[in-house]
């Protein structure tokens, strides 16, 4: 439901669980909220877990994602401050480095992450950047031609930074 209606839920081990089924007065943890369970989040959610099996959309993210792990593969060979890329599936990073054959990070205050963070955004590329890496989380919906566009972005904004 992308956040919009607020859902929420707790997944516990057989252990726990268990735990709250025993035959004691404390066992069971009491809760309730005005909203737990609400059918309008409820409506969403499965609506929203429809779309998702209907469009394909963890496939998609496999196969994009994959597409674009191998763009920023050839963004690494092009770039000597970016010291790794990984991901699975949409949820990739890059990972920075002072020097790559020593593989030193830049420090946690180095501005060079943000500054590449800020050229990506101003290029139409909406990233994160975390420490010494920048972070990129598209939509589950995003396909090949999206990722060319955000890897040019990604290159003329590393090429900014240099």
């Amino acid at each position: 439901n992308s956040g919009y209606i607020p859902l929420g839920a707790t997944a516990v081990n057989k252990r726990v669980a268990e735990a709250w089924k025993r035959d004691h007065p404390l066992a069971p943890i009491m809760h309730g909220y005005t909203y737990s369970g609400h059918p309008l989040a409820c409506a969403a959610a499965n609506a929203n877990l429809e779309i998702v099996e209907r469009e394909n959309l963890p496939q998609n993210a496999a196969k994009v994602g994959g597409y674009f792990l191998e763009q920023l593969k050839t963004l690494k060979e092009k770039h000597a401050s970016i010291g790794d890329v990984r991901g699975k599936g949409l949820m990739l990073a890059i990972e920075f480095v002072k020097d790559r054959k020593t593989k030193e990070p830049f420090s946690p205050t180095d501005p060079y992450p943000a500054l590449i963070a800020k050229h990506c955004r101003d290029h139409g590329v909406m990233v994160r950047n975390q420490a010494h890496r920048i972070i990129l989380s598209p939509a589950l919906t995003f396909n090949t031609s999206e990722v060319d566009e955000a890897i040019s972005a990604l290159n003329v904004s590393l090429q900014a930074g240099s």
